[in-house]
């Protein structure tokens, strides 16, 4: 008989460690994917392990600024993985400078340039994002240093580092768009397309308030 009641006990808990793996995987999100289950909408940027962040590019100067996201220098840009993984890091990057720029710049202009960069990479990093997540590919770690040389600059100082730095950002996300454009994934390929013309236009842009 005790032999018997043992046996029992065993299957109520061989039944209960199902049970909680199959909780687990149905509140995990997308399987392969650290990526928040559900939609993305056009204001959400997903920040570490999948948390997702909130980014209103019109408002910006009222918009807690995330901390700084540097692009993880070991991924090798060698495929369509990887393209996807550096655009979203470098969108993320360009995102986090544009609100240092509504907050640090004294300069309407280079305030409205930030506010439009903002807008135009977030847009771009929620198409990317919903590419991603519908291929399965994860999102890497991103590292996020305690804080960023240009977060302890003001006025024309600021603006004179924020540009330069908004050039070399800009310049990584033509090569990075440049290559998703030979991708033979059509989807890639027309997102790369789509957003190459904004991200040299910025450039341009760029120049005009350096001057």
């Amino acid at each position: 008989m005790k032999s018997k009641h043992t046996y029992i006990a065993a299957l109520f808990a061989v039944s209960a460690m199902i049970q909680s793996c199959s909780t687990a995987r149905n509140t995990a999100g997308t399987p392969g994917s650290n990526l928040p289950p559900g939609p993305i909408s056009p204001t959400q940027v997903v920040g570490p392990q999948g948390t997702v962040g909130t980014v209103s590019a019109s408002n910006v100067s009222n918009t807690p600024i995330p901390e700084p996201i540097k692009i993880d220098t070991s991924l090798k840009i060698n495929g369509d993985v990887s393209f996807v993984q550096q655009t979203i890091l470098n969108n993320s990057r360009e995102i986090y400078l544009a609100g240092l720029a509504a907050k640090n710049s004294q300069d309407s202009d280079v305030k409205a340039y930030g506010t439009m960069v903002a807008k135009d990479h977030n847009a771009a990093n929620t198409e990317l994002l919903k590419i991603a997540k519908s291929k399965n590919i994860l999102i890497p770690e991103q590292n996020q240093p305690a804080a960023d040389a240009l977060s302890n600059l003001t006025g024309a100082e600021f603006d004179k580092v924020f540009l330069q730095t908004m050039v070399d950002e800009h310049k990584k996300a033509v090569n990075l768009l440049e290559m998703g454009a030979k991708s033979a994934d059509p989807e890639l390929k027309a997102y790369a397309k789509m957003y190459l013309p904004t991200v040299k236009e910025h450039i341009k842009q760029i120049k005009s308030l350096k001057k």
